[in-house]
């Protein structure tokens, strides 16, 4: 993850910087492994602010401007060649200030690069299906925010346009399905044993 992130860094993708690392021998064999990054001041991650707009403590403008600069950092990610394993919008942070069009990726652990140079179509469908099936359990079961305009504005910031932009919903679509079985299996386990609530997807409370 360190590695990771500062190649990131090096490629110009946001990340915090990681300023501290520690490993602690666990008995009777192993490591637990933690890192340190740097504070991002006057930012908030798109999963809580998604929350916020269900909750009605944060405005659609606000959302809107999020996604755009998302958007913008994925097809940065993937265009380096990156694949992020967690990828969701509570790994997205975005400025809050209105004048700042900045956003940071988080949460490198098992992620990885493809290769030297950018992804090919289908591994970033993989990948944008991943974030999609995320956000779509959030939208079931905490209640609907995002709208068709709003899916288009995060694939035109993406830089599809057009049939692309069509074609690119559509395959990523069909990724979030592929294994929607056994994730449907994980969010049960998870429901089942009191681990499946998100209090950024519900709001600031």
């Amino acid at each position: 993850e360190l590695v990771l992130s500062e190649r990131l860094a090096a490629l110009g993708v946001p990340t915090p910087r990681v300023v501290a690392a520690r490993a602690v021998s666990v008995r009777p064999y192993g490591f637990e492994l933690t890192l340190v990054t740097e504070r991002v001041p006057g930012t908030v991650d798109v999963g809580r602010l998604l929350g916020d707009v269900r909750r009605g403590s944060a405005g659609r403008a606000r959302l809107r401007r999020a996604l755009a600069f998302s958007g913008r950092l994925v097809r940065a990610l993937h265009d380096a060649g990156f694949v992020h394993a967690d990828l969701q919008p509570a790994n997205v942070l975005v400025a809050e200030d209105e004048g700042d069009d900045r956003a940071w990726i988080l949460d490198l652990d098992r992620s990885r690069f493809e290769g030297d140079g950018p992804l090919e179509p289908a591994a970033r469908a993989r990948n944008l299906g991943r974030l999609w099936r995320h956000v779509r359990r959030r939208e079931r079961d905490y209640g609907a925010v995002l709208t068709g305009a709003d899916h288009a504005r995060f694939l035109r910031a993406y830089g599809a346009r057009g049939s692309a932009l069509r074609d690119l919903a559509a395959a990523i679509d069909r990724a979030a399905d592929a294994r929607g079985g056994l994730h449907r299996v994980g969010w049960w386990l998870e429901r089942r044993f009191g681990h499946g609530h998100d209090a950024r997807a519900r709001g600031r409370e």
